[in-house]
């Protein structure tokens, strides 16, 4: 009996709390090979992820990011990691809200690309659907062979920590440093109707009169053809 009644009050918190019994820790690819990208002040690096309502549902939670990454050989501010509520717009977050945040310094980093992992601690909350994106800056200046060195990759690709991709249904990726979004350009509101000019009128009434006079005309000649052949 108090089996049973445990068994029920862990079913009622499990449907009221869905949370507690959804949720899919994420890494978040961001480049493993491909081009070399530079890494410093004047040149963030950004991804702008959606999340769908299916994803929202299944819980997603990103606790990684991956990406290969050298140091160049004065490089000395760390390299920031981040996760944003809202897109990165020719990377400013201005109006974003900042979800988690992690640094590796320097010192951590080689002078090789290397593929590292950026753990955020504490992890945010699960996703919501919505607008995201993952930022990495530094403070370098870029000059005097200081900053970094990335594998860029062009789309941030979510997989679960075995490193199976997630179903695109989950997600979707706007690619790297996106450009504004294009705005949609408006369809003009419909004009109102053009009133025909007088004359229009008038001609249209006597093309509809002349055609009519000529249907009248052809219908009186059949009934007099019909006649005269009666008799």
């Amino acid at each position: 009996m108090r089996c049973r009644l445990i068994i029920r009050l862990l079913l009622a918190l499990v449907f009221i709390f869905p949370s507690l019994s959804k949720a899919l820790d994420v890494n978040v690819n961001l480049g493993q090979s491909g081009a070399n990208a530079g890494l410093d002040a004047s040149n963030p690096r950004w991804w702008n992820i959606t999340i769908s309502s299916a994803g929202a549902a299944a819980g997603l939670i990103v606790i990684t990011g991956n990406i290969t990454i050298k140091k160049n050989q004065s490089a000395s501010a760390p390299v920031v990691f981040s996760l944003w509520s809202g897109f990165t717009i020719n990377g400013s977050t201005t109006g974003n809200t900042l979800l988690a945040t992690m640094s590796m310094t320097a010192a951590s980093l080689t002078q090789q690309f290397t593929p590292t992992i950026f753990s955020f601690s504490p992890v945010p909350s699960q996703l919501s659907q919505g607008a995201y994106s993952l930022t990495l800056t530094n403070t370098d200046s870029g000059a005097s062979n200081t900053g970094y060195g990335l594998k860029y990759s062009d789309v941030a690709v979510m997989t679960d920590t075995s490193g199976t991709p997630l179903s695109g249904s989950l997600y979707a990726s706007a690619g790297a440093n996106p450009t504004p979004y294009p705005t949609p350009t408006p369809t003009p509101a419909p004009g109102p109707t053009p009133v025909p000019e007088p004359g229009q009128v008038a001609a249209s009434f006597v093309a509809a009169a002349g055609i009519g006079l000529y249907l009248w005309k052809r219908r009186r000649a059949q009934r007099r053809r019909a006649s005269e052949s009666n008799i």
